[in-house]
């Protein structure tokens, strides 16, 4: 039942992204991508009914409690570090990418797509201050640097 759930998870997210797909163009930030695919996320996770953002990633036990851990400490960092903004492929691809081995964190093995799993934990808050924004209104916004500036996102 997980597999299939996974599965089903996968399609929608691949389903979701070609619907609404990233714009294009130069200067396109970690910021950007990190909630366009956390928005993404966000909603596969609400049609489905994951009880968790990290069950919706795919993350095991372990996995998950990494996460909890160390949520501060990756967000700070990638505060401290000027990585959201950040426009080097190589950076992003680091949070972006499904290796779980990414060196962001003191070279410690990293759940796989962590900054993905930061665009969800990003949008939720976004989504928890917002009421009037629909699932639609969401999907269609892009202006990402707005929505990141409308949240006190402190995990």
């Amino acid at each position: 039942e997980i597999h299939e759930r996974l599965v089903g998870s996968e399609m929608c997210i691949r389903d979701r992204l070609s619907e609404y797909p990233m714009p294009w163009g130069p200067g396109r930030t970690l910021l950007d991508m990190i909630l366009h695919r956390g928005k993404i996320n966000w909603v596969v996770a609400r049609i489905l009914g994951y009880e968790s953002f990290e069950k919706e990633m795919g993350y095991d036990e372990k996995e998950a409690e990494w996460c909890k851990k160390n949520k501060s400490a990756l967000w700070q960092g990638m505060l401290d570090n000027g990585h959201l903004d950040a426009t080097d492929p190589l950076i992003v691809r680091s949070y972006i990418r499904k290796d779980p081995f990414i060196p962001i964190m003191t070279g410690e093995r990293t759940p796989a797509s962590i900054g993905v799993w930061m665009g969800i934990l990003l949008i939720d808050e976004y989504m928890k201050t917002h009421d009037d924004v629909t699932i639609n209104d969401l999907l269609n916004d892009t202006d990402y640097r707005r929505i990141l500036s409308e949240v006190d996102f402190k995990p």
